[in-house]
């Protein structure tokens, strides 16, 4: 929820001053832009890993066979 609302307030602030922002076009990319990209350049930076991982758990060494 709030990706959602950083993503409103910062299209209507920037978009005062910039006015190609209001576009049917850059609107949803925007907001796809925040609530999408803004977690996954999170992840990214902190090493983890982007998608879930999926499939069996790999073993730990020295772990139960």
């Amino acid at each position: 929820m709030f990706l959602y609302g950083a993503a409103a307030v910062s299209y209507i602030s920037l978009s005062v001053y910039f006015k190609w922002l209001l576009d049917w076009i850059v609107g949803p990319l925007w907001l796809v832009m925040w609530v999408w990209g803004g977690p996954a350049l999170w992840r990214f930076f902190h090493g983890e890993p982007i998608r879930p991982q999926r499939g069996p758990k790999r073993p730990v060494a020295g772990g139960d066979t």
